[in-house]
């Protein structure tokens, strides 16, 4: 799965190279990255956001409602699924959610 990929399709943009907005990674400029609805430069982050249920609820959540008329049931599938593990769940959630991405972008 591309995580990248993921985050875009939540409305996550990446800085065109120009003025500012990047940052280093192994000696590498990399640039930064836009939140969602967010225009300016100056309030880019430098990487995109860890798949915690926090950042999936904020962000990938409200895109599937946009997306996808029956997103109460993939939710209600995730819910039975839950096992209380954070990570675990976080992680089930992400899938479930690509996978429609995916189905939606074909």
């Amino acid at each position: 799965m591309n995580d990248q990929w993921f985050w875009e399709q939540c409305g996550f943009k990446q800085l065109e190279a120009g003025r500012g907005g990047y940052h280093y990674a192994a000696t590498k400029k990399v640039w930064n990255w836009l939140l969602p609805n967010e225009t300016e430069r100056h309030k880019s982050i430098p990487f995109l956001p860890p798949k915690d249920l926090s950042n999936l609820w904020e962000y990938a959540v409200p895109e599937l409602k946009k997306r996808y008329r029956n997103w109460k049931s993939v939710l209600h599938d995730w819910v039975d699924g839950l096992t209380g593990d954070y990570k675990k769940d976080a992680l089930s959630l992400y899938e479930i959610i690509y996978k429609v991405f995916e189905a939606k972008d074909e």
